[in-house]
């Protein structure tokens, strides 16, 4: 893997950061309207007992939601709602991933489960992929994270809430050490890319997606999918990244590393949970 080198001191670990970036020669627009697929309507706002949001979640059936481990760690015991096209589903209980460790670089085992109560009112459920092959693929990230263009995120983000989708390709997984950290297998990892920045690209190739998006912060347990055909499959869920705060603001955070945690490693913990 040829990764290019940065001072230690300009890697942020930023898990819990605060906004999802796009393009600065791209519209909003455009990111709403992918996120607004109707195969999108699984992905939905995690809300707290105060209807706050801490994050986003996918159902995965009827029943469940699938959502980072991070996002609920301290909310375990607490009645929790999981929000889409305003249809509210009420949380029976919360069961965070048996090896889950936290303040772990890309929280190793971030995955957690929610049961929820049926509602008259259904919403197709994701369907996961079930290929092998994930490294250079497109990703479609969805999620509720507070946003911004380019720059403009690290300034003045617009506030969480608001659904955005973007896209990235796969790069890597966590099999190989990063900025010379050992990351743990079941991610999936891509970069920031710029459009005409060739010299900030991290892993992988430095060009761009047309949509190229980076998620964070509220966009944690949010979906990310492939299209394979017609159709978008689930193949992980948000969970960190590395963020690269660029001397030059300009540059906002392009170079910064997305971590996707990979659903196929917990295929079998996930079908036993479900059938409590």
């Amino acid at each position: 893997m040829n990764l290019k080198k940065y001072s230690i001191l300009s890697i942020i670990c930023l898990l819990n950061f605060s906004f999802g970036v796009y393009r600065e020669d791209v519209s909003i627009e455009k990111h709403i309207e992918l996120a607004s697929d109707k195969e999108f309507d699984c992905v939905g706002k995690i809300l707290n007992e105060g209807g706050i949001l801490i994050g986003s979640g996918v159902l995965i059936n009827e029943n469940w939601v699938i959502t980072a481990g991070h996002v609920v760690e301290d909310v375990l015991n607490s009645k929790l709602r999981f929000k889409s096209n305003n249809i509210i589903y009420d949380s029976e209980k919360v069961i965070l991933y048996p090896d889950y460790k936290s303040n772990v670089l890309g929280h190793n085992g971030d995955v957690a489960l929610i049961k929820i109560k049926a509602s008259k009112k259904q919403i197709e459920p994701a369907t996961s992929f079930n290929g092998n092959e994930i490294v250079g693929k497109q990703i479609i990230y969805v999620g509720y994270g507070t946003s911004g263009k380019g720059k403009q995120a690290i300034k003045k983000p617009t506030p969480a809430g608001r659904k955005l989708a973007g896209t990235n390709i796969i790069d890597a997984t966590g099999q190989e050490s990063i900025d010379d950290r050992e990351l743990p297998d079941q991610f999936l990892i891509a970069d920031f890319d710029h459009p005409t920045h060739k010299e900030l690209n991290r892993i992988g190739s430095a060009t761009p997606t047309d949509l190229e998006y980076f998620p964070m912060g509220g966009d944690s347990g949010g979906g990310a999918f492939v299209k394979v055909g017609n159709k978008f499959y689930l193949v992980g869920i948000h969970s960190g990244a590395t963020a690269k705060i660029n001397d030059d603001i300009n540059l906002g955070l392009h170079g910064s590393l997305i971590y996707t945690t990979n659903l196929s490693f917990y295929k079998d913990w996930i079908s036993e949970t479900i059938k409590i």
